[in-house]
């Protein structure tokens, strides 16, 4: 089933175009009529089908699709099945002034008109989003900017003199980020000297630069590390137990020898998205980042420098419901951080990670003599028997390769 079918009108067809594909972007799917009714098709047939196999049903709002009699029935359907609107199945997009009447009048819209193309797509991606539309960041005071009469002093907010200087709090965020490091290194038992190293592959079209030489090709975990603090973006994606986490560690390591490098933070995506907050808040409240000493303001300061790299773990195991809120508060972390490099290690998921134009290198299944490598260094009485067994199974040897 696909996610959304794009109900519209002819004359709006551009923004038909430009709402599936932003959508598609981040990871839904969508049936459009410009792209998948081709010639030979019954249309009738496939707008039927489009209406009922879709989950969702995009309305996209102009004068000219409220007056067409052939739109009527496509956003009627999920209508239908939606009456009470506590499923989201009708998702109406206004994109031109019209007078709403009737039964959309009372469905709450996304409204695009006179945004600028960023602030559209965050709208677009907001409202579609089931669930809270709570900001990533805390509001202002609004009380300040509306009292009449003789302005009071200036609130005495903290400079950076009050306080540390960013070096000081960088070698401070060091330190607690390396306890950090070696505390996942005992959760997940790794230990450099029985690890090796894996093979990492660039996926076609997903380079930065785009250069022809570069798609395809294989990676060393040293030009891994070298293009995530080039971009400052890439998705890390292998199957279960295909070494994504190892590879994890492994970056921080890298990253943790350097004392002048970037700042290696490791999270847990899952238990992040729990909290409903921000990353920088929800390290800031963690026990072991606590022992530091330094507040969400100290992380602020740190990650503005651009001192970090967030090494983020398991975004396809953050739940269906907890993705809802976990999605736009990665989103803005990632949006007002610039000069913060991420790296994310998930599966295939039907919703992609919220970065800018990431790169993508996927974890490559084990070849025979990584296999070997990996049972040599496992500490058996016997390897060389284990490795005979296993290459002599057709089962184990599938098994095997990750």
């Amino acid at each position: 089933m696909k996610d959304f079918f794009i109900s519209y009108n002819r004359e709006d067809r551009s923004w038909a175009e430009w709402i599936a594909w932003h959508l598609e972007e981040v990871g839904f799917t969508t049936i459009l009529q410009a792209w998948d009714f081709r010639p030979g098709s019954n249309f009738v047939l496939e707008m039927h089908q489009a209406a009922t196999e879709a989950e969702r049903t995009i309305a996209v709002l102009s004068p000219e699709y409220l007056a067409s009699i052939f739109t009527q029935p496509e956003w009627a359907a999920a209508f239908a099945r939606d009456p009470d609107g506590k499923q989201n199945l009708l998702v109406p997009v206004r994109v031109q002034e019209c007078d709403l009447q009737g039964l959309l009048s009372q469905t709450i819209y996304i409204d695009l008109i006179g945004m600028e193309e960023d602030d559209a797509k965050d709208a677009l991606l907001g409202g579609v989003l089931r669930g809270r539309a709570k900001p990533t960041q805390k509001p202002g005071f609004p009380g300040s900017t509306h009292q009449l009469g003789r302005p009071g002093p200036d609130f005495p907010s903290a400079s950076a003199s009050d306080g540390p200087d960013t070096e000081t709090l960088a070698t401070r965020a060091r330190e607690v980020a390396l306890k950090n490091l070696e505390q996942w290194k005992k959760w997940y038992g790794y230990d450099p000297d029985r690890s090796i190293q894996l093979t990492f592959r660039l996926e076609p079209d997903s380079s930065a630069n785009n250069s022809p030489a570069n798609k395809g090709t294989f990676f060393t975990l040293k030009e891994v590390c070298q293009t995530a603090y080039r971009v400052r973006g890439l998705v890390l994606k292998g199957p279960p137990g295909g070494g994504k986490t190892t590879t994890l560690l492994q970056i921080a390591s890298e990253f943790a020898d350097d004392p002048d490098g970037l700042i290696p933070i490791l999270i847990s995506l899952p238990d992040w998205a729990l909290k409903e907050q921000d990353i920088l808040g929800f390290i800031a409240k963690e026990p072991l980042y606590q022992d530091a000493g330094l507040s969400e303001t100290d992380w602020v300061r740190v990650n503005n420098a651009g001192r970090l790299i967030f090494l983020l773990n398991g975004w396809n195991e953050i739940s269906e419901k907890a993705v809802e809120s976990a999605f736009p508060y990665l989103r803005g972390m990632v949006r007002n951080s610039p000069a913060t490099a991420f790296v994310i290690a998930t599966r295939e998921t039907a919703i992609k990670p919220p970065l800018m134009k990431p790169v993508i290198v996927h974890v490559e299944p084990l070849d025979p003599l990584q296999r070997r490598a990996i049972i040599e260094a496992s500490g058996l009485s016997n390897p060389a028997a284990t490795i005979d067994i296993i290459e002599r199974n057709s089962v184990l040897s599938a098994l095997f390769h990750t």
